[in-house]
C-alpha cells in the first residue's frame, strides 16, 4: 500500500503490518523463529510505511491493498447508508448521507489527504445546528478531526 498520509483505516492497517515486523523481530532475536520460514523474511522486511514517500510499498505480512479494493470498501461502506436515503428520500436524511458518504471516502480512500476530513466535518457542522443529537456526533467527529 502507499504510506498513510491522512488517519485513516490504512494508516491502522499499516501500523498493524509494522508492528508485526517489530514483533517478528523480537522472536527472531529471541530465537524463536527459523531461518527460511516467512516470519524470517518478515523480520528482515523494513518498514517503508512511514518514510513519506507516495510510491505503494509492499506490506511485510499483511495483504498489499489495492485502489480497486479501496474502492470496493469504500462503496460497501456508502452502500446502507445510500439505499436508506433512495427507500425514504428527504432533506434531512439527505444531508446526514452527504456527512456520512464523505466520512466513508475520508476513512476507506485510496490516496487521502489529511486535509479530506474537512468535508465531513463542515456538514457535520451544519447539521449540529439542528439538535442535540446532531450536535452529540458533531463533537465526536470534530475531536479526532483536530489532530488530523
Amino acid at each position: 500500500t502507499h504510506t498513510y498520509w491522512a488517519p485513516n483505516v490504512w494508516a491502522l492497517y499499516n501500523f498493524c503490518d509494522c508492528a508485526a515486523v517489530v514483533g517478528a523481530r523480537a522472536l527472531r532475536a529471541a530465537g524463536l523463529v527459523a531461518d527460511g520460514g516467512w516470519l524470517a523474511s518478515a523480520a528482515a522486511a523494513g518498514l517503508a510505511h512511514s518514510s513519506g514517500t507516495v510510491e505503494p510499498e509492499p506490506h511485510a505480512l499483511l495483504p498489499s491493498v489495492n485502489p480497486a479494493f479501496t474502492l470496493l470498501l469504500t462503496l460497501a461502506l456508502n452502500a446502507p447508508v445510500l439505499a436508506a436515503v433512495w427507500a425514504r428520500p428527504s432533506r434531512r436524511p439527505f444531508g446526514d448521507a452527504l456527512c456520512l458518504v464523505s466520512l466513508a471516502a475520508f476513512l476507506a480512500g485510496w490516496h487521502v489527504h489529511e486535509k479530506a476530513i474537512l468535508a465531513p466535518l463542515l456538514l457535520a457542522a451544519l447539521r449540529a445546528l439542528d439538535g442535540p443529537r446532531q450536535l452529540r456526533a458533531f463533537a465526536m467527529l470534530a475531536a479526532p478531526a483536530h489532530y488530523a
